[in-house]
């Protein structure tokens, strides 16, 4: 007889992992998704397995969300060395989504560490200014302290951002306007955190 255990999405949205155990088919995991939703950090150290991953015969994916196949990687650095079943067409998009993961862990990782003493920025495309004014929305909305946000370049910068209309217009207040340093080189930057941390 067939047996299937939910071990996620149930009472729930996100998460999705089913364990299917019959004598046919062995024990197999039908999805394995992270729980999305806050902050990414707790979401990995909440996600654990209740069930024996050394036993495990394969795993089959429905699709590629995250919700549904965002755990594999720490089911795999857990000790899973089966088969992963899914479509070709997943498989591509977990290349995709499961790379869109570890960035967004990495990033709630590096603002999870108090020990940062400033963000230096270089110039880049979208992905730069996104975490640009992400981290400004944290000191914003005092989700983070303060720290010198160093910016790589005043030429670049002042092309592509207009700090001081952001400044009239009431986007950011001085306090805010004053944690950007343009910097040039290296030992300018250190100086500038220094500066910061013993004024």
């Amino acid at each position: 007889m067939a047996k299937v255990t939910f071990l996620g999405a149930a009472q729930e949205v996100t998460g999705s992992c089913h364990l299917l155990e019959s004598e046919a088919t062995g024990r197999i995991i039908l999805d394995c998704g992270m729980h999305q939703g806050g902050d990414a950090i707790k979401r990995i150290q909440k996600d654990n397995f209740d069930f024996d991953i050394q036993n495990l015969d394969a795993v089959i994916l429905s699709h590629a969300h995250l919700d549904h196949s965002g755990l594999l990687p720490k089911l795999v650095s857990k000790g899973f060395s089966g088969p992963i079943f899914c479509t070709s067409a997943t498989a591509d998009l977990l290349r995709i989504m499961l790379t869109d993961a570890a960035g967004i862990y990495e990033r709630d990782l590096a603002r999870e560490n108090l020990w940062a003493v400033a963000l230096v920025v270089f110039p880049g495309g979208y992905g730069t200014l996104d975490e640009l004014f992400e981290t400004l929305t944290l000191i914003q909305t005092k989700k983070m302290k303060a720290l010198p946000v160093l910016l790589f370049g005043r030429e670049y910068w002042e092309r592509i951002i207009d700090f001081e209309a952001l400044l009239a217009e009431g986007a950011i207040d001085r306090s805010e306007y004053e944690i950007f340093q343009f910097v040039e080189t290296p030992q300018e930057a250190w100086q500038t955190i220094r500066d910061f941390h013993t004024d």
